[in-house]
């Protein structure tokens, strides 16, 4: 019964959040759809380190962000100090779609602080399959992505 209301909890959760932070990141492109912002580089000079925030096409989970947070209610195990503390909240991770959709760079942006949510979210974020990645002109790029993930006891 709980796992159902975590699943319950985090889709609603994906529904109501996940649009308007997409809304979010396309208006701050909204000047000129054509520019893509770059937010990280290597130096190399055939530009394929470039990590983008804003891309012509977001990489998706498989199955998109229904499977995502599917997924994400199947695999986490809800950390033992965080329950017996009654520790619920939302972490936000961050991480790099690869070209080839694989992830990486996954890190906790903001966390409930020394029970475990965030590393959990780390491990169950690391364990997702490929996705479909980001693209610019219809060539696929690395791109960052944030997830919230949020915890709920029942």
């Amino acid at each position: 019964m709980k796992t159902k209301w975590l699943i319950l909890s985090i889709a609603i959760f994906a529904i109501i959040l996940i649009p308007s932070l997409c809304n979010a990141q396309q208006k701050g492109n909204a000047s000129d759809p054509n520019q893509s912002h770059k937010i990280d580089s290597k130096n190399e000079t055939n530009g394929d380190s470039q990590v983008y925030a804003y891309v012509d096409e977001k990489p998706e989970p498989e199955g998109g962000m229904t499977a995502l947070y599917k997924f994400l209610a199947d695999k986490i195990i809800y950390p033992k100090k965080a329950k017996d503390k009654g520790v619920q909240g939302i972490v936000y991770v961050s991480f790099i779609v690869e070209k080839d959709g694989k992830l990486s760079d996954v890190k906790i942006m903001r966390d409930m602080g020394g029970f475990g949510l965030g590393e959990e979210a780390v491990r169950v974020i690391k364990l997702m399959p490929p996705w479909k990645p980001a693209k610019i002109n219809g060539k696929a790029v690395r791109a960052t992505y944030n997830v919230p993930v949020k915890f709920v006891l029942h």
